[in-house]
């Protein structure tokens, strides 16, 4: 587990998100898909951000890329301070020109994400024709060749001549973390990064991702349901449930003393490998019923209907953050006690 220090001593954030709420036009009218959310990543650390299908994870990650499409996508308040500009505020040519150069993003399918019919050299030098113009075709072939040695493809002068199908599914997503690499982004986010692979290439991937945020000092942003992967690869972890944010903290934290319901819910469905030889197996317990539809949610807290140590007050009454430990935790059950503790 990541349970060292944080990597920042005292210096501002890379990003700082503030407030950010997305809402999606939809045929039963305007639905809020991100709710309010507030965190920050420092140089040279990871936050992930997990929960199940519908948490609002990827959401978060598209709103901050501004991937949305508009004509059905929209902020509907919030700022994300990337270095000190707001994400959210600069005219679609700036952010063209920040996608890349200063936040970049993998995704968990990279054969989605490559043109299957363009050679994998091409498609590397493009970034490059995008943010730095002022390099000759040779110049662009040779800092493409240096990328998939950063991320430890062999014979990479083969590589840039071969179509993204002649890849092995590791290979490919090594690729596409060369080409978020591609011109020293401050910070990255990766999207479920090693969801289509085995679990080999899985360990690969991640590694891969640690030691190059160890040898560059990238601010990451991990989207995961894995608490697995989160256990081994965040400083800080925030918990998401029906949009909003339900938990924060530091990842040796949350892990040992989990604050919200849904948080230990999740935690206690995570297969525990060292049980295997401490006597009879114990089925994992799962979360009764599903996430609520945005559309609909209840009128107080949104795990609520969920939730088995639920009040009668949490019917009515939406929980706010309170701060606990080194963190924080939106849950009527987080005492003025424990939140000064």
């Amino acid at each position: 587990m990541t349970t060292g220090a944080l990597p920042h001593t005292g210096a501002p954030p890379v990003l700082a998100v503030r407030g950010l709420t997305t809402r999606l036009k939809t045929r039963a009218g305007e639905v809020t898909v991100v709710d309010g959310l507030d965190f920050t990543v420092h140089a040279g650390e990871t936050l992930a951000i997990v929960g199940e299908s519908g948490s609002g994870k990827s959401m978060t990650a598209l709103s901050l890329m501004r991937l949305l499409p508009e004509a059905v996508a929209f902020n509907a308040g919030g700022s994300a301070l990337l270095n000190g500009r707001d994400l959210l505020a600069v005219s679609e040519r700036e952010m063209r020109g920040l996608r890349g150069a200063d936040i970049s993003m993998i995704f968990q399918e990279p054969m989605t994400s490559l043109n299957p019919v363009m050679r994998i050299g091409r498609q590397l030098e493009e970034v490059f024709e995008e943010h730095k113009p002022e390099l000759s075709r040779a110049q662009r072939r040779a800092r493409a060749a240096d990328l998939l040695k950063l991320v430890r493809i062999p014979d990479p002068e083969r590589v840039l001549d071969e179509l993204p199908h002649r890849l092995s599914g590791g290979m490919r997503q090594r690729v596409m973390i060369a080409m978020a690499l591609a011109c020293d982004p401050k910070l990255l986010i990766a999207d479920e990064p090693t969801t289509a692979l085995d679990a080999t290439v899985q360990a690969q991937i991640l590694d891969l991702l640690r030691a190059l945020q160890a040898e560059l000092g990238l601010a990451i942003v991990l989207i995961t349901h894995n608490l697995g992967v989160v256990a081994e690869n965040a400083h800080r972890v925030l918990v998401m449930y029906a949009g909003r944010k339900v938990e924060e903290a530091p990842v040796a934290e949350l892990f040992a003393a989990p604050r919200h319901p849904y948080t230990r819910g999740l935690l206690r469905a995570l297969p525990n490998p060292d049980a295997a030889d401490a006597g009879p197996r114990v089925p994992l317990m799962e979360i009764p019923g599903i996430v609520p539809a945005l559309s609909a949610l209840p009128k107080g807290c949104a795990f609520g209907p969920r939730c088995p140590v639920a009040l009668p007050a949490c019917a009515e009454t939406r929980p706010e953050l309170r701060p606990v430990g080194r963190g924080s935790a939106a849950c009527l059950l987080v005492t003025p006690a424990e939140a000064l503790a």
